[in-house]
């Protein structure tokens, strides 16, 4: 079965980009334009294997975020990483998740368990 992972970014655009990319490696996606859109999908969905995180966003922005994840018990092991802001302005072909979030696991489309 695909793992997922959640983008949460206020750029529509990094959040098509990033999101075309993961799939394309098999992963199931799933964006949230802030940080509290964010919180409804982890109510409503399985946990995600990854969080993809903006961190200046309008409504709740990444600090704020993580603080509320960290203390649900949850969410406390999903793993989050900070993107680099306008990250979809950067993609170049050959972009692989690995600017984000350096791993062996993301370049074979799957996360450790």
């Amino acid at each position: 079965m695909a793992q997922s992972i959640l983008i949460v970014d206020d750029d529509a655009d990094t959040r098509s980009l990033v999101g075309a990319s993961l799939t394309e490696q098999g992963f199931i996606v799933y964006a949230a334009r802030d940080g509290r859109h964010a919180l409804q999908i982890l109510e409503r969905s399985s946990p995600p294997a990854l969080i993809l995180l903006d961190y200046n966003m309008p409504v709740m922005n990444g600090k704020e975020f993580l603080a509320v994840k960290r203390s649900d018990p949850r969410w406390q092991a999903i793993p989050s990483s900070f993107c680099p802001p306008g990250l979809a302005n950067g993609l170049l072909p050959g972009w692989t998740l690995s600017k984000c979030f350096p791993s062996p696991w993301i370049s074979r489309g799957s996360l450790p368990s």
